[in-house]
């Protein structure tokens, strides 16, 4: 019982320091919407994930052009790096958010 109750106070520090860190970093970006928000929360917790404009607008119900428009812009604020394979654009996590985890 002592070390189930010691796991979950190691979990939820975990968390707690995840949840700091998304908001730091998204304090230094104000302008941000929801789903912009989002991506980068994710992005924090999960640094290796990859995403594209087609996920973007099915995880969130919106269209295409608005889907391609978070990311771009998450892209120009250097939050996301941009790269096309086979016709498609792949987001990445930049170094931007990397570095913040590493500080």
């Amino acid at each position: 019982m002592q070390l189930a109750f010691q796991d979950l106070h190691e979990y939820l520090n975990r968390k707690q320091h995840e949840l700091t860190d998304a908001n730091d970093l998204l304090q230094k970006y104000r302008g941000l919407n929801d789903r912009q928000r989002n991506v980068v929360a994710h992005a924090l917790r999960h640094p290796d994930a990859e995403y594209t404009v087609q996920a973007h607008k099915n995880v969130n119900n919106i269209a295409y052009d608005t889907a391609r428009n978070d990311l771009l812009d998450l892209v120009d604020r250097g939050l996301l790096n941009k790269e096309v394979r086979a016709r498609t654009y792949v987001f990445t996590v930049s170094d931007k958010i990397i570095a913040h985890l590493h500080r």
